[in-house]
């Protein structure tokens, strides 16, 4: 048998003799070489490709075609126009005030500075204790503020950066960390840190398995999957960490995953799944105990993102919502995140990543041995930290203690409730997906729902736009708790809906800026319009 395959690779080869014998021996050299070096090129581009060739083909002409003059006088026209809008807005948000550009030659008293900062911070058109807010603001009672206020001034100057300095410090972040970790089920191994937010808590999660994979399975092209609704943070840390970030779609009716389509997306580079309790645009939770499966079965660590509810699932069960297992009870949860700045009701700044074991934080730590320094080691990305923040948020959890955050949950739920229910019954609107916490969004088959958004906003109140679904939402906090905002909050909804139903569709303002964001094909575009509005913000030019 090895004879008559010897006999008919004989054959094959005399025959390509013969007819690359027609050729110029230099022309087939080359050919051969360039044909290779094509063909290493474009396999090289498609295992790159973590997008899709179509889409990075897409991305490549439309990035050609913008450099031709006539095009770019046009795309310049159109980003000066929107530019000018967004300038104009926040122009009148600062009311014309002048900027201060250079020190004072004699520093200011207290008196003109308190001055000064209480005309800055009323210079909005949105107030907390009205509930016009949709989430930004986590303000708790004025009673529990003090507490939380009078602890952070009395610790601002702190820093935990040398352990042997404010042993205190030490110890009451140790403690955040654990307590936090109780409420979800942390055994014994359970371990984390504190952390300047939820975006760094996620953004460090990926540092630590990318770390984690490079030395146990020899990863070098890292990736993670996370559904459409994960975080956008996750897509900053595969921007910063150099970790691919492969989207999957979610269900149009349920907005959570396909367990099939999660692991579709998975391969032997795949360092961490996403699930997150619940997502930030709608408010759904997704099938942890699914999700941790997969991971379970793959070998894939699963990270639970609970950076938004953390302290709303953490009590739900003590009010009788019932939700499904999403902590480290669940087989397969090997991290969580927490922020404890929004329902844990601390100053900004603070959140808590916690893993299941050590063997996975090591690779969060940054330690260089070799520094002239000395020995340097670093949890998260920061340096110095601030001893403040991490004194203000033990003060939170322990004046709130377990009854505290229960009744502060009861309230918070009753009042998503009441929004829930009160969208089922207002005509034109929709509500998505099925909430079971903070999150209410609505969007709308008769009418662009930034419409809507622009009216509420006229009537004082702010709703956050969302895209892919377009639709909006209101993020429940603390100030809607309050009697009678969320009966008016409804009510004026209620107006505001009638009154777009009636009147052509048609976006104007910062709407029509981010509905016209939404119909560009070529996103660079849209980073580029974002940029300026960050350019704007910055800017101290009248």
């Amino acid at each position: 048998a090895m004879n008559n395959y010897l006999e008919i690779l004989d054959a094959k080869i005399i025959n390509c003799n013969l007819v690359l014998g027609k050729y110029d021996p230099v022309k087939v050299v080359l050919f051969s070489v360039g044909s290779t070096w094509v063909f290493c090129k474009l396999a090289h581009a498609y295992s790159e490709c973590e997008e899709g060739i179509l889409v990075a083909t897409k991305k490549k002409i439309f990035k050609i075609v913008r450099k031709l003059p006539w095009v770019e006088r046009e795309i310049q026209k159109e980003l000066g126009k929107s530019m000018a809008s967004l300038k104009k807005d926040n122009s009148e948000q600062t009311k014309g005030l002048s900027y201060n550009t250079e020190l004072p030659a004699t520093g200011w008293y207290k008196d003109r500075i308190v001055e000064e900062l209480e005309t800055l911070l009323g210079m909005g058109d949105f107030k907390v204790e009205t509930g016009a807010l949709s989430g930004v603001c986590h303000q708790p009672p004025d009673d529990r503020v003090d507490v939380v206020t009078t602890v952070y001034s009395k610790a601002a100057y702190t820093n935990p950066l040398n352990p042997d300095a404010y042993p205190g410090i030490r110890k009451m972040e140790a403690e955040v960390v654990r307590m936090t970790g109780s409420l979800f089920h942390g055994g014994p191994e359970m371990c984390g840190t504190m952390t300047s937010g939820g975006s760094e808590s996620l953004i460090l999660a990926v540092l630590a398995y990318r770390g984690f994979a490079k030395e146990t399975r020899g990863v070098s092209r890292p990736n993670i999957v996370i559904p459409d609704s994960g975080h956008v943070a996750l897509d900053k840390a595969g921007h910063l960490l150099g970790v691919a970030v492969r989207h999957v779609k979610v269900n149009p009716d349920t907005l959570t995953p396909e367990i099939r389509d999660l692991r579709r997306a998975c391969d032997s580079n795949t360092i961490m799944l996403l699930a997150s309790a619940p997502q930030y645009a709608h408010g759904i939770m997704d099938p942890v105990v699914e999700i941790a499966a997969l991971g379970k079965s793959l070998n894939i660590p699963v990270h639970v993102d609970a950076c938004l509810g953390g302290f709303l699932i953490a009590f739900a069960d003590k009010i009788g919502v019932s939700l499904e297992p999403f902590d480290f009870q669940v087989d397969g949860v090997t991290s969580i995140s927490a922020d404890t700045h929004k329902f844990g009701y601390a100053p900004k700044g603070s959140s808590v990543i916690m893993y299941s074991s050590t063997k996975y934080i090591h690779h969060q730590y940054f330690v260089s041995a070799d520094w002239t320094g000395g020995i340097f080691i670093s949890p998260t990305l920061a340096g110095s930290r601030s001893g403040g923040v991490i004194a203000a948020t033990w003060a939170a959890l322990m004046n709130h203690g377990l009854n505290g955050y229960i009744e502060a949950t009861r309230n918070l739920i009753g009042a998503a409730d009441k929004v829930k229910e009160g969208v089922k019954r207002i005509p034109g609107l929709k509500l998505l997906g099925d909430p079971k916490l903070c999150i209410v969004a609505f969007s709308s088959d008769e009418f662009h729902i930034y419409r809507l958004a622009d009216e509420m906003k006229d009537l004082g109140w702010m709703l956050s736009c969302l895209q892919y679904p377009t639709a909006a939402h209101l993020y429940i906090v603390p100030s809607h708790t309050r009697e009678g905002i969320i009966e008016n909050f409804l009510r004026d909804l209620h107006i505001a809906t009638d009154k777009v139903r009636n009147t052509p569709d048609e976006l104007t303002g910062r709407a029509a800026v981010y509905g016209m964001a939404q119909q560009i094909p070529d996103k660079s575009l849209v980073s580029d319009l974002a940029a300026g509005f960050m350019d704007i913000l910055y800017s101290t030019n009248m």
